[in-house]
Formats: C-alpha cells, structure tokens, sequence
C-alpha cells in the first residue's frame, strides 16, 4: 500500500477531489482522498444537520467525493440525497470504517444490477428493513432460522424502501 497513490494518480488525470466531514469526529476516511503530500483538493466540515446538502454540492463540483456519513439516521437519508442525484455514470463505493480502537478489515464488496444478498439469523432477530445501499425486499422462516433477502437499491428506485414482504409475497401488516 503506497500513501496518497490514489489521490495522486486522480489528481494527475485530471480528476477533482472532494472530502465532506462531521466537525467533532475523527477525519482518518479523508486519507482515501489524499495526494503524496497528505492533501485534499476541496474540504467541507461542518455539523451532522448540513451534512447532506454539503455533500450533494461537493459532489457537483469534484468527479470523486470522499466522505464520512454520520452512524444514525441522518447518515442514511444524506446516503439517500446522494443516490438520488447521482450522475448515470457514478460509481459508488461505500466502506464502513471499523469501530472506534478496533483496527480491522471489514467485508465489503459490491453488486451488479439485479444481485441480492441473503441474511440468516435467528427468525425473532430481525435484522433491519435498510442497509446502506441494500432494501430488504422479502423475508421466510425455516425453523428456528429466518432469511432475509436484500436486493441493491437502483437509481430509479423509490429512496423509501423499506416495505417488507412475508413468506407469500404480501406485504407485512396487510
């Protein structure tokens, strides 16, 4: 792993670099962003309410934004502004940075349209209707053990994805 290689290689093709923070908490995802030197082209800080909007126009302005989302549900509806005016040729990758003094990797990975992902737990631990880009679309239990299957949202979806559907395909509570 070389320092600044990404940043660097961007910034030497010509690509604009944005960084959008949270005043208050540590900045270590601007790294990703950063040229040799430890720099980052465009920097906007400020508080979780500004979040959103602050990303959205960083994000006009440069071809790769950097960013650290806020861990609650202001974090999700700024991923949501995102996604909804995102160019057609975005890429997005989100990373989820370990917890706080637990040096670690994560899994991460990503998704071609139409892929879905499957989560078993316990069938009365129901995991959440929405994770960062993944909506929870049907659930079924075998057991003791429930599956729940998440498909990737997509640019035209509606940003409010969270109606489940049970074991045949109705949505829950009707």
């Amino acid at each position: 792993m070389v320092a600044g290689l990404f940043g660097s290689t961007l910034e030497r093709h010509g690509e604009r670099i944005g960084y959008v923070g949270v005043s208050g908490f540590e900045q270590t995802e601007a790294v990703v962003g950063a040229d040799r030197a430890g720099h980052v082209q465009r920097v906007s800080m400020g508080t979780v309410g500004t979040f959103a909007r602050r990303a959205i126009q960083l994000w006009a302005a440069t071809d790769v934004l950097v960013a650290r989302f806020p861990n609650d549900a202001s974090g999700l509806a700024a991923l949501d502004g995102v996604l909804r005016d995102r160019r057609p040729d975005d890429l997005i990758l989100i990373v989820r940075a370990p917890p706080a003094g637990r040096l670690r990797l994560l899994p991460s990975g990503m998704l071609g349209p139409g892929a879905r992902v499957v989560a078993k737990h316990f069938w009365r631990d129901r995991p959440p209707a929405r994770i960062g880009l993944l909506a929870s679309e049907r659930e079924r239990r075998f057991g003791e053990t429930g599956l729940t299957f998440y498909r990737k949202l997509e640019a035209d979806d509606p940003v409010e994805a969270e109606d489940r559907l049970d074991d045949q395909g109705r949505k829950e509570g009707e």
